[in-house]
Formats: C-alpha cells, structure tokens, sequence
C-alpha cells in the first residue's frame, strides 16, 4: 500500500519517492504507533482536586473525574499540497477519540484521494466515516 501512495503522491505533486516517503508516510505511521502506544491511558478518566464547595455546603469529601467522551461529527477538509498527511493525521484523532467523521479530500490531487479513499474503505466502518471524492472543476487562474 505504500508504493500505491508514493506514486499517487508523485502523480499528483511531482513528489520524489525519498520527499513523499518522509514529508508524509512517515509521519502518519508515527502518529498511529503513538495512538496505538497511549490511547488507553488517555482515554482514562483523570482525578481532580476534592471540590471545596461540596466539602464546605455538605460536609462530606468528594472525588471528582474528568471523563473524556466523543464530541460527535468532524467534517475535516484537506488540502491539495501534503493531500496523504493533512487528511489521515487529524483523521487518526477524531477516530481515536470516538468521533464520527465526514472526510473531504482536495479535488486537486485526484490520485493520493482515490488511494485514502481505499485505504479508508478497508479499514473503517462505514458508519464511522463517511468519505467525499468530488471532482469539482476549477479556473485554470485559481
């Protein structure tokens, strides 16, 4: 699957093997292994101080938590210059964080769309994400 997305990101940037490698494969297999790394202690529900207005109106000591839930839907728009990294990094976070997303990748740069667009069909639910691949057709001056 990674000679699929370099040469898609060559295809449609121009990018050498060696840049497309770094500049974005890399990168977002970093950003998984530290998901996969610290996910579950992230996800656990932090321990604050005692509230002092329980302590003083009722008397009693209190524990309280922070627990962290999802938010609901992320619609994440990405850009035509880093089409792999910028669409599949803060796709790793919505995810992991219980979020639905709606994932619209730059109409420019059609090839690395399409791979994403594999590459999320194999991977997640259908009902997780919902991914656009539009063609929408721009002035040559924009």
């Amino acid at each position: 699957m990674e000679d699929e997305i370099l040469k898609a990101l060559e295809a449609d940037l121009g990018k050498s093997e060696f840049e497309a490698y770094i500049s974005e494969v890399t990168l977002v297999l970093n950003a998984i292994r530290l998901f996969q790394q610290n996910l579950r202690r992230w996800i656990q529900p932090k321990p604050i101080g005692e509230s002092i207005i329980s302590k003083m109106l009722f008397g009693y000591p209190s524990s309280n938590r922070i627990y962290y839930d999802p938010k609901g839907v992320v619609l994440l728009i990405s850009p035509w210059n880093y089409p792999f990294q910028l669409t599949m990094m803060p796709l790793i976070g919505v995810l992991a964080a219980g979020n639905y997303a709606v994932v619209k990748p730059s109409e420019i740069s059609t090839n690395t769309s399409s791979i994403i667009a594999k590459i999320v069909g194999r991977v997640f639910r259908r009902l997780m994400l919902l991914f656009f691949l539009v063609g929408v057709k721009l002035p040559r001056s924009y």
